[in-house]
């Protein structure tokens, strides 16, 4: 409301533009259901439902309006810097615990995988090759050999952070999850070479840069409104 109440402040007007994309936000809060039916399925109005479409619209322009004028910096090399910022990569060693229907392994081969992990992190700190163990060993397939690129919640939790507490070129301790052991390598993460997921995620990093925009803003556009919390 804060934003959409700023967006007409700075001159954003309701146009045929602004309707038409009022209707789009319409069309997915709604699930493509007609206003007054998902207004009634929610208990609330035809009138509500719209007026919360329109801020969504008129955040919308607003954003548009301050990629435009520079506020909002969503340039490719300001994608490439905040993708190096918020995506990580990381390559593991897996011993699972659990079967391809993860249903767990017997306690004596969960014992055996936890044993196997244990005396292979001894190997790699004694200074064995990573590469050379993960494909002997791992359990995860070769489609992860060149590693995993991630950013937050795509991976189970203890994974990611697992590879969020080490530096570049680091190698974690055991780690558990619920598909087993792991034993994970963070690796070095640069824009240009990883282009193609660059542009993967383009649309939502730009998204992400705005929403940090909005985040830091917001707070100062409450001070000049009379804001009413019901």
């Amino acid at each position: 409301a804060i934003a959409a109440n700023y967006a007409l402040k700075s001159g954003i007007a309701v146009t045929p533009e602004l309707i038409s994309a009022t209707d789009y936000y319409i069309y997915n809060m709604c699930y493509g259901l007609d206003l007054e039916t998902y207004a009634s399925m929610v208990g609330s109005t035809p009138e509500a439902v719209y007026s919360i479409a329109e801020k969504a619209a008129l955040r919308n322009s607003l954003y548009n309006a301050a990629a435009i004028n520079g506020d909002i910096n969503i340039s490719d090399e300001a994608v490439n810097e905040k993708f190096e910022q918020i995506f990580y990569k990381a390559k593991h060693i897996l011993f699972k615990t659990v079967d391809d229907n993860m249903e767990p392994l017997s306690n004596s081969e969960i014992s055996k995988k936890k044993k196997l992990a244990e005396n292979t992190l001894a190997k790699l700190k004694s200074g064995v090759d990573f590469d050379k163990l993960m494909k002997e060993l791992s359990e995860d397939g070769e489609q992860s050999y060149e590693g995993y690129i991630f950013t937050d919640g795509q991976m189970v939790s203890s994974f990611e952070n697992g590879v969020k507490a080490l530096e570049d070129n680091e190698i974690s301790d055991v780690i558990k999850s619920e598909y087993g052991y792991h034993i994970i390598l963070r690796m070095e993460l640069d824009a240009e070479t990883e282009s193609s997921v660059v542009t993967q995620y383009k649309a939502a990093i730009q998204n992400y840069i705005g929403t940090e925009y909005f985040n830091a803003s917001i707070p100062e556009w409450e001070k000049e409104m009379n804001i009413k919390l019901y």
